[in-house]
């Protein structure tokens, strides 16, 4: 059925409809007339004409749900009633984006796209085209392009699709601009009498929230309230008979109000709003006089104000009266200093054990109950922690050591020199403290292009040790190195819908060469499938082919909207991706496995990183394959899983679609595949597994330096041969290292103090450090200091390979042993929904009965999400992780039963339900989930 669109020349209220018009001409294959009217005026409506002129709309929010209803239904997703619905309230939402007070509404939309492509399932629909269509015609990008990121991210997505582009272009070369408009309108106005009689504008009106006591006109306008209100205060002016025959009236006249309302109804509301001013004012004449008082501090010591806690004490005491909870928080606090004095004594005087933990659990208790009285975790006074402070930093009597005196004067030189060391805390702020370890311990260097980074050789050395570690795994199972292109066609790519709808948002297109275009657009590498198996049609055709096993080390662009981080989230990275192929199914997924079990072998033996190993769910699996298994690991101070590697059995999906085929005893069959990575993630979850407030900590086995030997106690009184003995006999040590294959360097700077060095080499993690002083050389010994726990170590130096052997694997083991510990710490088995989203919110995984729907799936992550109130910004909610092998699923349990005690009892899974409470359906298996990056 034809349509025809009538538009005024007015921007404001057509580009929606112009978007939907695209959208039916590139989908549906059926044009819309637009007629552009040059005869705009304020009163003028755009409309939706049929065949027969019989208007169909007069406002874009009619026209457009009409013309998503009867022509492209996806539009308005007909599929889904809650999707329906919330489409519904993005239209509204843009309603309200229109009026001036929108800040609310844009960090509501920021909070939404954190981890949304789309407003509302997985393709453009009308929430999309309004909520953009009024930013577009507010001039967003000229306003606010810095200022909401997530919202920006996809105002330039939907601005960089075809069907928007087109009507964007097509009002520009129909419409005037606004200001000319605005001319033509005003030159107008001038030449015609003015018109009594017309209903003034609302502005900044929103529908459904006026609330009016007349006209009606308004309320039916704004499809907002009408209200009758009776004057209760003077009897006189307003009595019952008066009250009965307005009633009346409005009987007559058919109004129907919403509500009765009586004018004594808003004295209290009144009453409590002046109250609220008067206290607001007293407020501000405070606040002046603290700022006064500051900045009369400030002048007077020319340092700014810190307050100490009984300066706020006694700030508060002037400002607010004591009440019940402060006095209850102090006498505990009392309490607990002195418990805490008990338990020291009981411990200096060495009590029996059985005496000492009672009173521990008592000091416990109590800390207990002031963080429920207060909300805050105890904490000693200023006083008392500066006092102890200074003891602990006053000098010891009698001769001070040479170490000490270096430790010292390094004190003093980083006041004055670099800021070497980190300054953020990993527990206290763990985005800060991430970043500043990477750069400071020159792992990476950013660079101009966001989510692009450098690779300096201290975290390229680790990348090529982990390299060389699958290298030689792989070649003992026959697989060859290669390099394909990094460039694939459109057609290519596109052969397989469902493998690249997960990229496409994410695929970076070469589209010009020089000022050029180019014929057609290339595809730089997100992965690559679909550029290597046309290749394998071409070389595979027999089965004497077969097994074809290719592994290639490359770097991978995908173009990614949320927020980048090195290592972990990146535009660019580098990658190890095989491609095999075999004859039959059961080789295949053999295959699978063992590469599984090499992605394992990887963190667990060179990064000291304990993984889980499992099965991604349906709606978490590669795009294309039959199954995908992982390798989970675990971040504990965020409580955050993380993806470490894939190995996909992609069965005969790519074969049928790119035709790669054998003949075996006269028949054709398609191959079965597989396809497995592993990328630089691995070197961020190392860091940050493992990584402390000083810096790095790298286990050995893939340390770029295994040791460091650094002269110590050299002083101004020294003699030069003293000075070069000293010297010498620290190279005699590295070259005795290096015969027996450690990485070994030594540190002779003579502009730096052996304290600054410590520093250094504690921040880029090297496992060991040597000191080797004059008293070492005299009495032939070495110290060897371990980087993980400060631990040291004097030994004979004749010893020095046995005791550098022993200590580079103790240290290993012990960083493997400490994560596995507290990843098993924060394993919970839960069955019940309120106790999944309670555990989940402590920074815990989650093992749950799950059903295995998608549906499912999602309902999890959403409602399992939290706000923060502080910020308002959300917290993601759960995803699955994988469902655990069973050798895996028997180790986590046996986890979880280490420590809950009593172990709770459970019934068989196939007799639990779905955790998701409104679920119904039985579960099929065990899921791990929780929060991941």
């Amino acid at each position: 059925m034809p349509f025809l669109f009538v538009t005024y020349l007015n921007v404001k209220f057509c580009t929606d409809v112009l978007v939907v018009a695209e959208v039916i001409k590139s989908e549906n294959k059926k044009d819309i007339t637009i007629s552009w009217d040059k005869t705009w005026d304020k009163d003028s409506h755009d409309c939706l004409y049929n065949k027969d002129e019989e208007v169909l709309g007069e406002h874009n929010n009619e026209i457009t749900r009409y013309l998503a209803r009867t022509i492209n239904p996806a539009l308005y997703d007909d599929t889904c009633p809650h999707k329906r619905t919330e489409i519904d309230h993005w239209i509204s939402c843009a309603m309200v984006l229109q009026n001036k007070e929108k800040n609310n509404v844009l960090n509501y939309l920021n909070n939404v796209l954190l981890v949304q492509t789309w407003l509302v399932g997985n393709r453009l629909t009308l929430a999309d085209i309004h909520v953009f269509s009024v930013l577009h015609n507010q001039e967003y990008i000229k306003l606010h392009e810095s200022d909401y990121c997530n919202v920006t991210r996809w105002y330039k997505h939907i601005q960089s699709l075809p069907v928007v582009s087109n009507a964007i272009s097509m009002i520009a070369k129909n419409c005037s601009p606004p200001s000319k408009l605005k001319e033509k309108s005003a030159a107008k106005q001038t030449k015609t009498r003015k018109q009594e009689g017309k209903f003034s504008d609302l502005p900044g009106a929103e529908m459904g929230k006026v609330v009016v006591r007349s006209p009606q006109y308004y309320t039916e306008a704004f499809q907002g309230q009408l209200i009758i209100r009776f004057d209760d205060t003077n009897p006189a002016k307003e009595t019952v008979e008066f009250e009965d025959a307005i009633l009346e009236d409005l009987r007559l006249l058919q109004i129907k109000p919403d509500r009765f309302t009586h004018t004594s109804d808003y004295f209290e509301m009144k009453k409590q709003s002046d109250k609220v001013r008067n206290l607001r004012s007293i407020i501000d004449q405070e606040v002046k006089v603290l700022l006064n008082l500051i900045r009369d501090y400030k002048n007077g010591i020319d340092q700014d104000c810190k307050s100490a806690d009984t300066e706020v004490a006694s700030i508060k005491s002037k400002t607010k009266p004591e009440n019940k909870e402060i006095s209850k928080a102090k006498k505990i606090s009392e309490e607990i200093e002195k418990q805490g004095d008990k338990v020291r004594n009981l411990k200096s005087s060495k009590a029996d054990r059985s005496v000492i933990d009672q009173e521990v659990n008592v000091l416990l208790s109590l800390k207990s109950d002031y963080k429920n009285t207060t909300g805050q975790d105890w904490k000693p006074t200023n006083s008392e922690a500066a006092s102890k402070k200074e003891k602990q930093n006053s000098p010891k009597p009698g001769k001070t050591s040479e170490k000490e005196v270096v430790k010292n004067a390094d004190v003093v030189t980083s006041k004055t020199g670099t800021r070497l060391g980190l300054e953020a805390k990993k527990e206290e702020n763990f985005s800060d403290w991430y970043s500043q370890v990477i750069t400071k311990s020159e792992m990476i260097k950013y660079c101009d292009v966001l989510g692009c980074h450098v690779f300096r050789p201290w975290s390229f050395s680790i990348w090529k040790m982990i390299r060389k570690y699958i290298n030689k795994e792989i070649m003992e199972l026959g697989v060859k190195q290669c390099l394909f292109s990094m460039f694939g066609t459109r057609d290519a790519l596109e052969k397989e819908k469902a493998h690249i709808t997960d990229f496409a948002p994410e695929v970076a297109w070469v589209t010009k060469w020089n000022e050029d275009d180019l014929e057609e657009p290339l595809a730089v590498r997100p992965t690559s499938e679909t550029i290597m198996y046309p290749e394998f049609a071409k070389w595979l055709k027999s089965d004497d082919d077969l097994p074809l096993k290719l592994n290639q080390w490359c770097n991978v662009v995908r173009w990614e909207f949320k927020d980048p981080k090195p290592f972990l989230r990146t535009r660019e990275f580098l990658w190890q991706e095989g491609h095999t192929a075999f004859a039959t199914q059961t080789e295949a997924e053999e295959e699978v496995l063992t590469i599984l079990d090499m992605y394992a072998r990887v963190y667990e033996e060179l990064l000291a990183v304990p993984v889980i190993k499992g099965y991604k769910t349906e709606k978490e699996k590669f795009a294309g394959s039959d199954y995908t298994t992982t390798v989970e690991a675990f971040i504990s101070t965020n409580g955050r899983a993380i993806q470490g590697a894939t190995s996909h059995h992609l069965g005969q999906n790519f074969s049928k679609m790119f035709n790669i085929q054998i003949e075996a005893d006269g028949e054709k069959t398609f191959v079965y595949q597989n396809s497995w990575g592993l990328t630089t993630r691995t070197i961020g979850v190392m860091i940050m597994v493992h990584g402390d407030d000083r810096g790095l900590v790298l286990p050995p086995n893939v340390a770029p330096i295994q040791v460091v030997v650094i002269p110590c106690g050299i002083v101004a009184s020294m003699s030069k041969s003293k000075k070069e003995e000293l010297q010498n006999e620290c190279t005699c040590l590295v070259e005795q290292l290096k015969i027996n294959k450690f990485r070994v360097r030594d540190d002779f700077r003579p502009n730096r103090t052996p304290g600054w060095k410590f520093n250094h080499w504690e921040l880029k993690g090297v496992p060991i450090r040597i000191e080797f002083g004059p008293r070492d050389m005299e009495r032939n010994e070495v110290t060897l200091v371990r980087r993980d726990n400060s631990e040291r170590e004097v030994v004979k130096k004749d010893e020095l390979i046995l005791a550098v052997t022993c200590m580079l694997k103790k240290v290993q083991d012990s960083l493997l042993e400490r994560a596995k510990h507290k990843l098993k710490e924060h394993i919970k088995q839960v069955e019940n929904w309120d106790e999944f989203k309670l555990e989940l919110d402590k920074k815990n995984l989650l093992l749950s009965p799950f059903c295995g729907e998608p549906e499912c799936e999602d309902n999890i992550k959403q409602q399992s999400a939290r706000l923060n109130m502080m910020d308002g910004t959300v917290t993601m909610g759960a995803k699955s992780l994988c469902i655990p092998l069973e050798p895996e699923l028997t180790k986590l349990i046996n986890a979880i039963n280490e420590f809950e005690q009593p172990t709770k009892p459970t019934k068989p899974i196939n007799e639990l339900k779905c955790i998701h409470h409104e679920c119904k359906k039985n579960a099929k298996f065990y899921t791990l989930f929780g929060r991941s990056y």
